[in-house]
């Protein structure tokens, strides 16, 4: 007789851990977290703005450093990033991102949110390490760079740790509890992608050195010989950048999912991830690229179709060319050096002279349009928030995943930061019980001495006799 096990139920993500990551696409779905991030891309790209007019000069239209700063321009004004892939100034865009002297990552941002929001860290630290970078431009990027990151340290801390907290518990996450957390590990948020970084500067030294003598003839001949021995040193430097290229984007889980949670950890644990599991790794990116292909889209046509209902009905009032008119000057951005020079070199007429003419449309127009611009402009940054929110709950899961594959933890296994600080329970504050009878070891009390009683003398007999 064989005994039968009857299978009342499966544990599916035990079985296909990937649902993990539809998991983490649906609290990229939350306001809390899009709205979150969308203010974080806003900010990101004023600093890339900021940076822009403060180091490049005018002349930037053609080379690649100046393509990042035109991407952000037109980022800030028309909220092409993410999700939006579709803007209100189609001609604009079209100019940027089929232009001749476009790099390549300008057309895969068309792919989805994670490779768009990745390239906005990893396509200024390629050009950052080009060799014939100037110095204006090396200050653009760092500068540029290191704004982003002081965004994102703390916006992106805050959406990794909601979505870890719901991912390992099921349940919403607090928001503010959420905030709190990053507010208060905002400086190893920080540090963490400096650190590789850090080190690849430390190899570049004796790198620099040797630079030194190849400006003179026999200095060159010396480092020629001395060059094999500096292969070691680019071989590191590759292995850093490479390693933080790829996994960049697990050191915030690093952070705020491990009870010792700091920059060391966090490093330690991206370049273990990457370099003992790239083929789990690698998989699982290829399934939040293709789930992130499809949210953005989901999310691209619900912006757009937003826009587009909000104009279609306030046109059966209008009429069909009052709307027109309206369209064709809200359809502009507000003043802005760098979106005027993209307009030059394409031969067309510069945001300023389009504003001018809608300032002499009159103050009522013009401030209807600049009103109906904004609201438009903001549905539009919604959509590039959730690109950005989907990109750091995607990692999450991703970060959670990897860990179980390397350090076989469970995927519910997150640092509680209040488990410190809770007071004790009921059962440790009751106070030890009296030990039993049984257990008790019998004390016989010592002897004590019975002290001597005390007798009282007689009185003395008397000396007279006694009568007779």
């Amino acid at each position: 007789m064989t005994d039968r096990t009857q299978v009342r139920s499966l544990d599916w993500p035990a079985l296909f851990p990937v649902i993990l990551l539809l998991r983490a696409a649906r609290i990229a779905f939350r306001p809390s977290v899009f709205l979150a991030a969308a203010l974080g891309m806003w900010l990101s790209c004023c600093g890339w703005w900021l940076c822009g007019m403060l180091f490049l000069p005018q002349g930037h239209a053609t080379d690649d450093v100046g393509q990042i700063a035109r991407r952000d321009a037109v980022d800030l004004e028309f909220g092409l990033l993410a999700g939006a892939l579709e803007g209100p100034d189609g001609e604009l865009k079209a100019a940027v991102v089929a232009g001749t002297d476009a790099p390549p990552y300008i057309d895969l941002m068309r792919l989805g949110p994670i490779q768009q929001f990745a390239l906005r860290f990893i396509a200024p630290v390629a050009a950052f390490f080009d060799a014939q970078r100037n110095f204006d431009q090396s200050c653009y990027l760092l500068c540029g760079l290191l704004l982003q990151l002081t965004v994102w340290a703390l916006v992106g801390g805050a959406i990794v740790r909601q979505a870890l907290l719901e991912l390992a518990n099921g349940e919403a996450a607090d928001i503010f509890d959420a905030w709190q957390f990053a507010l208060g590990k905002y400086f190893f948020h920080f540090s963490a992608p400096l650190f590789p970084l850090l080190g690849v500067v430390l190899l570049a030294i004796p790198l620099a050195l040797v630079g030194l003598l190849m400006r003179f003839d026999l200095g060159l001949l010396i480092a020629g010989l001395l060059w094999i021995l500096l292969v070691p040193l680019g071989i590191a430097a590759a292995w850093l950048l490479v390693g933080l290229a790829l996994g960049w984007p697990l050191l915030w889980g690093g952070v705020s999912a491990e009870p010792d949670g700091d920059h060391f950890g966090a490093t330690s644990r991206m370049y273990a991830y990457v370099y003992q599991r790239p083929l789990h790794y690698l998989g699982y990116v290829l399934v939040a690229i293709v789930l992130g292909v499809l949210a953005g889209w989901l999310m691209d046509r619900l912006s757009a179709t937003t826009i587009d209902v909000l104009h279609w009905g306030a046109s059966w009032g209008s009429g069909e060319v009052r709307m027109a008119e309206i369209e064709r000057h809200e359809r502009v951005s507000s003043p802005n050096v760098l979106v005027d020079q993209i307009r030059a070199a394409q031969g067309k007429p510069t945001v300023s002279i389009r504003e001018a003419e809608l300032r002499d449309k009159g103050t009522f127009f013009a401030g209807g349009v600049r009103l109906i611009r904004w609201v438009d402009r903001g549905i539009l940054y919604v959509a590039a928030g959730f690109g950005a929110g989907f990109f750091w709950c995607s990692f999450a899961g991703i970060y959670l995943l990897m860990r179980k594959a390397v350090d076989d933890k469970e995927l519910d296994e997150v640092y509680l930061h209040y488990d410190d600080l809770k007071p004790p329970s009921v059962a440790e504050m009751k106070p030890p019980a009296p030990p039993s009878a049984k257990s008790a070891p019998s004390v016989t009390p010592a002897a004590t001495p019975t002290p001597a009683p005390v007798t009282e003398p007689l009185p003395p007999a008397s000396e007279e006799p006694p009568a007779s």
